[in-house]
């Protein structure tokens, strides 16, 4: 599943899913430099709960090892549709 991603800091992320929604992943504190990679995984289920059916809570993005940063595994802490698209 290919979901673009737009870091705002180290515990936001705008996702934007196939077809263009726009929803805001709030993650758990302990991850940093989530702005340098080039790609985030996610590691999911599927879910329907909250409109994004491939990513949920107490899911987990994974950011590659980068600049300067060691390999690291976020938790997802909360998944909601951004009310209107930026």
């Amino acid at each position: 599943l290919r979901i673009e991603s737009e870091v705002l800091n180290d515990r936001t992320l705008i996702v934007t899913d196939r077809v263009g929604r726009q929803y805001n992943v709030a993650l758990e504190k302990g991850c940093t430099g989530l702005s340098w990679p080039m790609a985030l995984g996610f590691g999911t289920g599927l879910r329907g709960d909250t409109g994004l059916t491939c990513i949920a809570r107490n899911d987990f993005i994974t950011v590659p090892a980068n600049g300067g940063y060691p390999r690291q595994r976020c938790l997802i802490s909360s998944v909601s549709p951004l009310a209107m698209n930026r």
